[in-house]
């Protein structure tokens, strides 16, 4: 009788040990799934960020070769700046959009 509470520790350590073992094959099944799912979503977001600045830089080009400007807002025509540029009057602000 006195052998029964050492007999559900070990039981309880081996449900425990059981239960870990779960886990860790769970997560690792999951690691490996993000793993190959991680170089396509790089590649992805790369190329669109690569597309992203040269049309940027191309129509800024385009902007500042042209003779007026290529771009219309609702104030009427619209030249592009640089985004990090500072203002060009004192008091005047970039508008965003």
């Amino acid at each position: 009788m006195w052998l029964a509470a050492p007999d559900r520790g070990l039981a309880l350590t081996l449900n425990l040990l059981d239960l870990l073992v779960a886990a860790a094959l769970i997560f690792e099944t999951i690691g490996r799934r993000l793993n190959r799912l991680a170089v396509p979503i790089i590649a992805v977001v790369t190329v669109h960020a690569l597309l992203v600045i040269a049309f940027g830089l191309s129509f800024r080009i385009a902007d500042g070769l042209s003779a007026a400007p290529i771009f219309a807002s609702g104030d009427g025509p619209l030249r592009l700046d640089v985004a990090g540029a500072p203002p060009r009057r004192h008091g005047e602000h970039r508008r965003l959009w």
